[in-house]
This record gives structure tokens, C-alpha cells and sequence, in this order.
């Protein structure tokens, strides 16, 4: 019994030293720039390729984020707040690949030794059916349609979903997404999961992801 207790008494001062001695960095992993909003990356609604579908008659807007801010914005924002990183991960029901990479230009220009900018995207993919999504029926889905939402950080290359700059697409299934992830050397995250509006039916059908988003600011 001695033995033991004096073994567990080192283990517990092992996992003690270890705690004190790591590195804890601050950062976020969910952030919007303009592409993802209806003004755009520029702010300015009458520049076109860098914003969501406006709205039109009958129908909601894809995106409800009114007006964002450069990466380069949000680098310097994050900065102020000691933050160490952060993910830029935009819409891809409504930013396209040119704007992506911008957004890779733009994070190579501000990382550096103490802060790091990892480019990346907020997969829209096909959800479970008979999901009934009130956004899918708004944006031309199917009232069947479901979606849920996948965070890829540090990504190199666009992904595509199908049909384009709409909610709900067919294309990419959520395993596949999450594959395509992996294979770019990139962190799938589940985003909001439990969401009012959308979330992640299909979460028990999935594996390989890195993390699940259990708080979001939206």
C-alpha cells in the first residue's frame, strides 16, 4: 500500500509539473471577414466578387452578417486582445475561391514570430434528410434539405460546395468534407452543433474530426 501511495503521490507531482510548465496560447478559430457579408470585403455593397448574394424579392438573405472587416482588420484587432492566433473562415455559400485566396495572401502578411494566421473556411455541407432547415427553403433548397457547418483551419486549397452560394447544398457530405480536411493537412472542427437554426444532425455519423465547437459568439 505504501508503494502505491508513494507512486501515485509521484505521479500526481508529475501531472502537477507538467501543467505549470506548459504553454497555454489565446486565439480564435471562428472568424468572418467581409466576403461573408452583404457589403463585402471592402464594405462597399456596389463593388461586386466580394460579398454574399444580396438580397433578393421573396427571398432571405444567405447571410446575415451585415458588414466585416479585412483579415488584415482582424489580425490587428486580435493583437490588441494578446491573442496569439487566429483562423479566418468564411462562408462557403458565399465566399469563392479568389476570395480564399486573398484571405491566404492576406494571413502569410500577418503572421509572424509571435502571432499566427491560419486561412481556412466554414464548410456549408448536406445534413441528414427531412432536416426541414428554415434557411434551406429561403436560399432554393429543398424543404427536406438539411445543413450542417464544418470548420477547416489551415487549410491550402478551396473547397467546393454544390450547388454554390446557396444554404443546404447536395455536395459535400460531411464525412467527405472532413476527409478532403484531413488529406490538406488542415483541423476539421464541428461548428455549433446543437444551433437553433443549424445544426449537426448527421454528428453521430462522422469520425476523424479534431474538435467540436462548444461555444460560439453568433
Amino acid at each position: 500500500i505504501l508503494k502505491l501511495m508513494f507512486f501515485s503521490v509521484i505521479c500526481l507531482m508529475i501531472s502537477i509539473n507538467f501543467a505549470m510548465a506548459a504553454v497555454w496560447y489565446k486565439g480564435t478559430l471562428h472568424q468572418h471577414t467581409g466576403f461573408s457579408t452583404m457589403f463585402g470585403y471592402d464594405k462597399n455593397p456596389d463593388t461586386g466578387d466580394d460579398q454574399c448574394p444580396p438580397r433578393a424579392p421573396k427571398r432571405a438573405d444567405i447571410e446575415l452578417h451585415r458588414i466585416g472587416n479585412t483579415t488584415s482588420e482582424i489580425a490587428s484587432l486580435a493583437k490588441t486582445f494578446d491573442h496569439s492566433f487566429i483562423a479566418i473562415t468564411d462562408h462557403t455559400y458565399c465566399a469563392t475561391s479568389a476570395n480564399f485566396d486573398t484571405v491566404k495572401q492576406d494571413c502569410a502578411s500577418n503572421t509572424d514570430t509571435n502571432f499566427v494566421c491560419l486561412p481556412g473556411l466554414e464548410l456549408s455541407t448536406s445534413d441528414t434528410a427531412d432536416d426541414h432547415e428554415s434557411t434551406c427553403t429561403a436560399t432554393g433548397a429543398s424543404s427536406r434539405s438539411g445543413e450542417a457547418h464544418i470548420q477547416a483551419v489551415g487549410i491550402k486549397e478551396y473547397i467546393t460546395q454544390t450547388p454554390a452560394r446557396r444554404h443546404c447544398p447536395d455536395e459535400p457530405r460531411p464525412q467527405d468534407a472532413i476527409n478532403n480536411i484531413k488529406g490538406q493537412g488542415g483541423i476539421a472542427i464541428i461548428a455549433h452543433p446543437k444551433d437553433a437554426i443549424l445544426d449537426f444532425e448527421s454528428f453521430d455519423d462522422v469520425s476523424g474530426e479534431d474538435g467540436v465547437e462548444i461555444w460560439n459568439g453568433n
